[in-house]
């Protein structure tokens, strides 16, 4: 497939978190050539002098300018093949700024300013064999343009696509019906979230750990107890939620279930059906039946984001093109969604960005710990492991 790629000119990304020495060797061997996964510091200066592009992230959930940049530019590392992308940013970020933003953050970490232009236009551009019409000002080139009132603060006065101005002008779309029809599972009860032991009983259970501003995971383990019915209760003085993914493509049916730790959660479930890369239905929880509900109010909605309290809708963001977006405008979606980040922090969740986060735990391609619809999938051993793993 990567053969296939080059063959056709087409540059190929790739995700490789904690990956050095001769297994990285071996990665960018395979003609990978670029990387927004690192870990570590020491990690991407490797990529980097090993010639692979190195991507500074700075998402609404992952960022990465603030631990990398600052020691690039004390090292003097040349920042030629050094890019800055964004990855998921929740609507009321992009209503803040864009690349803009992450400029002027570069900027007031020491970056010359003229090198923050660079790392957002002509670098990306070239890397992806672009720079033929866009980078510079010059004949045959696309003439996309951003004019400023000031290069330090990045002040923007106005905008050129194409050799036109940029206006504010809503365009109307009428879409295709089969776009609002991709939530497709049957009515999920309690009993489908169950995990079960050994009844009136204290199990170890493997758990997904997330953490502030990091996409990536951790394998941690929890002791849950079990009631008399043997069903694996999830815990809020530990942290510890229940948590599933629903196949929603109307594929298989299959639900995948696990145990999660980090959201802070003390009350009620949330669901969503953002989740990378498989867009199937999340929903984690400190109970059964909250879970559930949220997961049917989904599933009513067409897509969406649901949060869940005692039994009761508190409140949601209907999202029903492809079950990932809306279509109202953007600033009511950013309105909505702040809302919801009120609530949720309500029932007692700590994470600045809980719902990029909570979408990441279905992405199978990131250490450690992942929960697909066929189960819990351990990344670095490449295959599916038990919840369950024995008594304290």
């Amino acid at each position: 497939m990567i053969q296939a790629a080059h063959d056709r000119g087409l540059v190929v990304d790739g995700h490789a978190p904690g990956l050095t020495g001769p297994d990285l060797w071996s990665y960018m061997e395979a003609g990978i050539s670029s990387d927004h996964e690192s870990f570590t510091y020491e990690e991407a200066l490797e990529k980097l002098r090993l010639g692979m592009r190195l991507m500074l992230r700075e998402g609404s959930a992952a960022k990465s300018i603030d631990h990398f940049l600052p020691r690039l530019l004390d090292d003097g590392v040349s920042l030629e093949n050094v890019f800055f992308i964004t990855d998921d940013k929740h609507p009321e970020d992009l209503l803040a700024g864009y690349m803009d933003t992450i400029v002027r953050k570069a900027i007031a970490l020491g970056l010359d300013p003229l090198d923050a232009v660079s790392m957002c236009t002509i670098n990306t551009a070239r890397h992806y064999r672009i720079d033929h019409l866009v980078g510079s000002i010059s004949i045959g080139r696309r003439a996309d343009m951003v004019i400023l009132d000031d290069l330090e603060n990045f002040r923007i006065h106005s905008v050129m696509a194409g050799g036109q101005p940029v206006g504010t002008r809503v365009h109307a779309f009428d879409y295709p019906e089969f776009v609002f029809d991709t939530v497709r599972y049957r009515e999920i009860f309690p009993e489908d979230l169950q995990i079960t032991g050994a009844p009136n009983c204290r199990i170890s259970v493997n758990v997904i750990k997330v953490f502030p501003d990091r996409i990536f995971t951790q394998k941690d383990t929890a002791e849950v107890i079990t009631g008399g019915t043997g069903v694996l209760l999830p815990d809020v003085n530990t942290d510890t939620l229940s948590t599933a993914v629903i196949e929603r493509h109307g594929k298989n049916g299959n639900i995948g279930l696990g145990f999660v730790r980090g959201f802070g959660l003390r009350s009620g479930a949330f669901a969503q059906s953002i989740g990378h890369d498989s867009h199937n239905v999340i929903v984690t929880g400190t109970n059964l039946t909250d879970m559930a509900l949220a997961a049917n109010a989904i599933r009513e909605m067409k897509g969406g984001i649901v949060l869940v309290q005692d039994g009761q809708v508190l409140d949601r963001l209907p999202l029903p093109f492809a079950g990932l977006l809306s279509v109202q405008p953007v600033e009511e979606v950013a309105m909505k969604l702040e809302e919801l980040h009120g609530t949720i922090r309500d029932m007692g969740c700590t994470l600045p960005a809980p719902f990029i986060t909570h979408s990441f735990i279905a992405l199978p391609v990131i250490p450690e710990l992942r929960l697909t619809d066929n189960g819990l999938f351990d990344v670095e051993r490449f295959e599916i492991v038990e919840n369950v793993w024995g008594f304290p």
